[in-house]
């Protein structure tokens, strides 16, 4: 039998690589398009404002925020006051529209403040503290989720873990004596153990006095440079002058989880003017928030008489329930368009994808012995799965501030399992695979063989003892002058190789080839005569 000459299989081996070649630069460059596009829209804008001004995991020490909105610039940035206790101010960390916010939110709920009682964990009426204030629940709107978030982000201690916030009122005279922010009794560590810090909120300047003092803090206090703008009282240890929008965090514990004793603090009496202030404990656990420090109901344009449950303190007026219905109806819009417009760029990155490996394919498979339909169709499977592998990571990219080493090393990757197959073999999954097991099962029972109604017929195939008795013949340098190929496995035979001939035929095919075939089906798989 006459094989193709070695010069065809040659050329054609060359044409296949120029090929793949051809096609791999063709995904290559729609891969770096697409990213240099993404690259291009995640530029900074100098016109817009930061959205990372409230990630604080990336201070250092300081950072800066511009404000588009009302055309100031503002200034955020943490300043440490104290180790002893542990303390610092996060300036400007509400924006004057929430302090506004959270006060008017408050007024119509204010009472006057108690204390909590050690032994039964219940609020009590003490001329310690002479303030009104209320409770807003954990996670009530939008604005108070964005400022828990925010201080979550301040602390690195979840949003669970917070109390509700207290907003406070101190008019003039009005002052909180020194006393400490942990619990000494057992009864109230029972819902989310010991509380570990404090956010101070100040919602509003105070023209004179209503400072917040630490008597007991360890170092040169007198040294701070507002020290001259304070008062008696404020003079009595280190302290914090009221400014709309900072924010005061200190810790009750040290870091070996002791309480801390010089995290004693008070809030001195308001001379002149008033001061509003809102307090975010933070425990050491989750804390289960009660009635007064819990998730409102849910209320929205869907259901607003399941407010009617809800404490007094929450009772919604008609401004707020118009703000929650246009707080929702804005939500669900945003997240169908989001939904939408994600689809929609799927599906084009998807057929762009089918498009460039259905062509890509073919010409691989025209040139290969795979064929073009069937080139074509794993191309376009190939193309579809890695254009969208490629969208959906490069997006993740996009958000995670992944370095350009990081996005490369990525591409990479994702280009050898391209070409490896294992990226469609993990994306196709068993599905593809059983329907391909399925197709060559169906070709393979085409060639078993068939038994009649009563299973009479006796098998076709040789037994060892025949195999044996077919003559095998040794390849040698002298055998011919040409190059044989098996039939069955197409590849050529090689020298010292020990094959079989089959008489009548004398066709030629390797042992395991051959001996396969020969145990099913008496005859010769070339040309079917009969042995």
């Amino acid at each position: 039998m006459m094989a193709r000459p070695r010069n065809y299989r040659a050329s054609s081996r060359k044409s296949s690589y120029s090929t793949l070649v051809f096609a791999v630069l063709i995904m290559f460059t729609f891969v770096i398009l697409f990213l240099l596009a993404l690259g291009i829209l995640s530029l900074p804008s100098n016109n817009a404002s930061s959205s990372r001004a409230n990630d604080l995991s990336s201070i250092v020490r300081k950072t800066l925020e511009r404000s588009g909105e009302d055309g100031s610039d503002k200034e955020r940035w943490v300043e440490i006051i104290s180790w002893e206790p542990r303390a610092s101010i996060y300036h400007n960390f509400l924006s004057k529209e929430e302090c506004k916010y959270l006060i008017e939110l408050a007024k119509p709920h204010m009472e006057k403040s108690t204390v909590v009682d050690e032994k039964t964990g219940k609020s009590t009426d003490s001329r310690v503290r002479t303030s009104s204030g209320t409770f807003l629940a954990r996670g009530r709107d939008k604005t108070i989720r964005e400022i828990e978030k925010r201080i979550s982000d301040f602390t690195f201690i979840p949003v669970e873990h917070g109390e509700g916030l207290q907003v406070l009122h101190y008019e003039i005279g009005q002052k909180y004596e020194p006393h400490y922010d942990y619990f000494m009794d057992e009864y109230n560590t029972r819902n989310g153990g010991q509380r570990i810090a404090t956010v101070l909120m100040y919602l509003s300047d105070v023209e004179e006095g209503g400072e917040t003092v630490f008597p007991a803090a360890k170092g040169n206090y007198s040294a701070v440079p507002w020290w001259n703008d304070l008062s008696e009282c404020g003079k009595g240890g280190l302290s914090v002058k009221p400014k709309m929008g900072d924010a005061l965090l200190f810790w009750s514990m040290t870091p070996d989880a002791t309480l801390d004793p010089s995290s004693l603090h008070g809030g001195c009496a308001v001379i002149k003017g008033n001061k509003w202030s809102s307090t975010k404990w933070l425990r050491v656990h989750e804390y289960k928030a009660d009635k007064r420090n819990s998730f409102p109901p849910p209320c929205s344009f869907l259901s607003p008489l399941r407010c009617e449950d809800m404490d007094e303190s929450y009772s919604l007026s008609p401004i707020s329930l118009v703000r929650r219905i246009k707080d929702s109806f804005h939500f669900a819009i945003s997240a169908l368009l989001a939904n939408l417009f994600s689809a929609l760029f799927t599906f084009f990155f998807a057929l762009v994808g089918t498009l460039l490996g259905a062509l890509t394919g073919a010409l691989i498979g025209q040139e290969t012995e795979s064929g073009f339909i069937r080139g074509a169709a794993v191309g376009a499977i190939s193309g579809a799965v890695f254009s969208i592998e490629v969208f959906e990571s490069s997006l993740l990219l996009w958000q995670s501030d992944e370095s350009g080493i990081g996005c490369l090393l990525y591409l990479i990757d994702v280009i050898v399992s391209l070409l490896s197959g294992r990226l469609v073999r993990e994306r196709i999954g068993p599905a593809m695979l059983s329907a391909v097991q399925s197709q060559m099962g169906a070709v393979e029972s085409q060639f078993q063989e068939q038994t009649d109604i009563f299973d009479t017929a006796i098998s076709k195939g040789l037994s060892g003892d025949s195999l044996d008795m077919i003559p095998k013949v040794r390849i040698t340098d002298t055998s011919s002058g040409e190059m044989l190929s098996c039939s069955v496995c197409l590849q050529d035979f090689q020298v010292g190789e020990t094959v079989r001939s089959l008489p009548q035929c004398h066709h030629m095919f390797h042992l395991p080839c051959i001996d396969k075939w020969l145990r099913r089906h008496a005859s010769c798989p070339l040309c079917r005569r009969h042995l």
